[in-house]
């Protein structure tokens, strides 16, 4: 088999595997925004909005991170006898690990300032609602 064909291949399996999750992304807009009165998509729901965007690349990053994970730990155990296959396997569990860390550190501080400057039952920004 050709190189570039097993690229390929890869690559269309890949997109072909993380296509309904594209096609979900169009629930991250706000349901305020969709309706017939555009008034009401305001700062609110723009933060509401990136909040959803930050949620939904958490998601992907997790179903990548059990990929990773499950390739890195099928070198292990398919190559058990190769100190360079162990050692790229370890290389990829702790690159994916500290991904994991920098992501959700990334959803956490995104999801805390959108809950800091919105406020929940009045769905305006707090130091504006009285």
């Amino acid at each position: 088999m050709n190189i570039n064909y097993k690229k390929t291949l890869a690559i269309g399996l890949s997109l072909l595997m993380f296509l309904p999750l594209v096609v979900s992304a169009a629930s991250l807009i706000p349901a305020v925004c969709t309706g017939s009165d555009p008034s009401k998509c305001d700062f609110t729901a723009f933060a509401t909005f990136i909040n959803n965007v930050f949620t939904w690349f958490r998601d992907i990053s997790v179903v990548v991170a059990a990929i990773t994970f499950s390739i890195a730990g099928a070198n292990m155990l398919l190559h058990p006898e190769s100190p360079e296959e162990i050692k790229k396997a370890k290389s990829m569990f702790t690159k994916t690990i500290i991904g994991m860390i920098i992501v959700l550190v990334a959803w956490l501080v995104v999801h805390t300032v959108v809950a800091t400057l919105v406020n929940s039952s009045t769905n305006a920004l707090r130091f504006l609602s009285n």
